[in-house]
């Protein structure tokens, strides 16, 4: 392997130590490629010309020839507010639970995100390529005084993904790719627990229950590529679920006094323990069309079926006693329609842009403030800057417009943490920038 080869993989493993918030319904992080960014991604599954499009079609590799190298950065700045909120504590429908602040802001802070690439050509009908992403993500840190403590307070999920591809061009219009999803999730939840179980919730009496955990498990990506005329191709890809079974640490801190009299009235072995639960990161297939109208313009269209109904309740299980905690999830699948254009401004500049919706798969009557989700539309524009065909930069921006995310948790599951009502109100600037090296032609000057 050459010195810019290794040089290379070596930015890439450091650009997979990012991690942002993920701005996607559930937890889905989007934000893999600057100029996926740029036009709302429409570009994925057939409308990306840089080797980061085979985050959203493996089959799209063999369109690059040679050997790559892309490092794209994302910076996300959200506006966030949980407004009128009301409570009730567990076991006292009738008493009130108070906080502050009376309206948490920022509980989605800036973060930011990376997504590195590199890929090879084996033989000429043959590529290889390698990915480190964080497509799963979701972190939000609520005040432990606020009105919702009893629900949420930390949430912080990450899917840390490696994916070497293989892709083969069956001829010069047919391709396919595939290869395994290396995935390593990392889980830390906290949520406030009411000593006085309702009699008088406050937060100078409240304990922390915390559970960290970590889990590595696999699953697979495939997909294809057909360039239908000289002007248009087409692509498709699935991106499989990937179950995560945790073995965990829990632990509940707090006050002395009222710790010990909570392990001993629930007959606990101990405060701390083992936490065993599971969660399922969904199914993704993907859609794509681009079409060549114009010498200098180009049009894309992507759609994406989301498998959220694999996302079903949470139960966590503890080893000390402390009650089994569920979560009610059992979201429903969505989709994700974007369509963009391309227009070459010049030898050097191309400019895109693009629109999108994304419909939510949260049925009101189980929604969070652990994932807000609500229905969102993104517009996304951006540019890429080639002056010589050894490297390329892309700069991109999107807006991403949040509909009002009602809370209203009642009853079921709920009746140990009470009752939350309240409204969650979101919007979010992301930036992206991009680099994009031929390890052929480019000479790095050290």
């Amino acid at each position: 392997m050459s010195y810019s080869s290794r040089l290379a993989l070596g930015a890439l493993s450091l650009q997979a130590a990012f991690a942002g918030t993920a701005l996607g319904n559930g937890y889905q992080d989007l934000h893999q490629s600057a100029q996926g960014l740029s036009t709302a991604y429409a570009t994925n599954g057939a409308g990306g010309s840089d080797v980061s499009a085979v985050f959203s079609n493996p089959a799209s590799l063999t369109r690059f020839d040679g050997s790559w190298t892309s490092m794209a950065t994302s910076l996300i700045l959200p506006r966030n507010s949980f407004e009128n909120i009301s409570a009730t504590p567990g076991f006292n429908p009738a008493g009130t639970v108070t906080g502050t602040p009376a309206v948490p802001r920022q509980f989605l802070s800036t973060s930011v995100g990376a997504a590195s690439y590199y890929s090879r050509q084996l033989q000429p009908d043959l590529y290889f390529a390698i990915s480190f992403n964080v497509p799963w993500a979701t972190k939000s840190g609520y005040p432990i005084a606020g009105a919702q403590r009893y629900f949420a307070t930390t949430t912080e999920l990450t899917a840390y993904n490696v994916s070497p591809i293989l892709a083969y061009k069956v001829n010069n219009r047919f391709s396919i790719g595939g290869g395994p999803n290396i995935q390593v999730y990392d889980a830390d939840f906290a949520t406030m627990v009411d000593s006085t179980q309702g009699a008088n919730p406050n937060p100078t009496t409240d304990l922390e229950s915390r559970i960290k955990a970590i889990n590595a498990s696999i699953g697979f990506n495939v997909g294809l590529e057909y360039q239908i005329t000289s002007a248009t191709r087409f692509g498709a890809s699935y991106r499989s679920a990937i179950v995560h079974k945790f073995n965990g640490d829990s632990k509940l801190t707090g006050d002395s006094v009222r710790l010990a009299a909570v392990v001993a009235g629930l007959l606990m072995s101990s405060p701390n323990g083992k936490a065993q639960f599971k969660i399922n990161t969904p199914s993704i297939a993907t859609f794509g069309l681009a079409h060549q109208a114009t010498k200098d313009l180009e049009i894309y269209g992507s759609a994406m079926l989301i498998g959220w109904s694999r996302f079903t309740s949470t139960r966590v299980e503890y080893d000390n006693g402390f009650p089994t905690t569920i979560v009610d999830n059992n979201w429903n699948n969505s989709w994700y329609v974007a369509a963009g254009l391309g227009y070459q401004v010049s030898p050097e500049v191309k400019v895109r842009t693009g629109v999108a919706y994304d419909w939510t798969p949260t049925p009101i009557s189980v929604r969070n403030p652990r994932a807000p989700n609500a229905d969102r539309v993104y517009a996304g524009i951006g540019f890429t800057y080639q002056s010589d065909p050894s490297w390329k930069f892309d700069l991109s921006y999107a807006h991403c417009f949040f509909q009002d995310a009602p809370i209203a948790l009642a009853g079921g599951n709920n009746v140990p943490r009470g009752t939350l009502n309240g409204n969650i109100k979101i919007d979010a600037n992301i930036l992206m920038a991009q680099l994009t090296f031929n390890l052929d032609k480019f000479k790095f000057p050290f």
